[in-house]
């Protein structure tokens, strides 16, 4: 299959080299037949958070840095979360073995 090159403020859809705005990718709404234009390696890739912004799932939806690790999911999945241990002071009656 020939490869169609669609232009710079167009995608390339993988198998079927459909044309598409680069806006119209990575939107949660499939345009290419194939799909390519959601697909998590690609639209990953994409950078839409500023320096002080937490970028979450493969949407690169955008919160505060001051919200990550804090003990609240502010992301779909809660992957601003991962790895939070809560450093509450252990109770009193704790008892080491």
């Amino acid at each position: 299959m020939r490869t169609i090159r669609c232009g710079p403020k167009n995608f390339t859809c993988g198998r079927t080299g459909e044309c598409i705005p680069l806006t119209a990718t990575c939107n949660r709404t499939v345009e290419c037949l194939d799909g390519s234009d959601e697909r998590n390696h690609y639209c990953r890739g994409l950078k839409f958070c500023t320096e002080q912004q937490f970028a979450c799932g493969v949407y690169d939806e955008c919160i505060e840095e001051t919200k990550v690790k804090d003990g609240v999911k502010d992301c779909p999945e809660g992957e601003d979360e991962i790895g939070y241990v809560d450093n509450a002071p252990l109770s009193k009656n704790t008892h080491y073995q």
